[in-house]
């Protein structure tokens, strides 16, 4: 819906935000990774992912509230609910 909005495909935050979010799968598979050899040293990807959630919360959450209704994002929050729990329930890409 945001990207729907004229001009925020090339010009806004989302195309960013989506590649980060392929890095953060990246992370997590490390921190996965370390969990599993019983190593402490997730010190960088733990930065990275504070890092990638501070930019959601101060830029693009307040930019799509001030760009949507209530009930557009009363729509988003119930297509959210409607997703099955297995696409977001595994704790990484590979398990």
């Amino acid at each position: 819906m945001w990207e729907e909005k004229p001009g925020m495909v090339e010009d806004g935050p989302t195309p960013v935000i989506r590649f980060e979010h392929s890095q953060i799968r990246q992370y997590l598979d490390a921190i996965h990774q370390k969990v599993e050899c019983q190593n402490p040293d997730i010190d960088r990807e733990e930065q990275a992912l504070g890092s990638h959630n501070r930019k959601e919360e101060r830029t693009l959450y307040p930019a799509i509230d001030n760009m949507t209704s209530a009930e557009e994002r009363a729509t988003v929050f119930s297509n959210m609910n409607s997703i099955p729990e297995d696409r977001y329930n595994a704790c990484c890409s590979e398990h």
